[in-house]
């Protein structure tokens, strides 16, 4: 999976002309803010997906 979300994050920054680093540092901060909702909405399978992506997007 993290391989595959780090593929999807090039193939897109590539096309659109954009600083890979500052996408997934802003992808990071995102999935920050929908994990905060989630567990505000006591919503579990939201929190656990958002906590992945995040784990995902983490610098090697």
């Amino acid at each position: 999976r993290r391989r595959h979300l780090r593929r999807r994050l090039s193939i897109i920054c590539e096309a659109a002309g954009l600083d890979e680093e500052r996408a997934r540092s802003w992808s990071i901060a995102r999935e920050v803010q929908m994990s905060l909702w989630a567990a505000d909405d006591d919503d579990a399978g939201e929190l656990t997906k958002a906590i992945a992506i995040i784990k995902a997007m983490q610098p090697d």
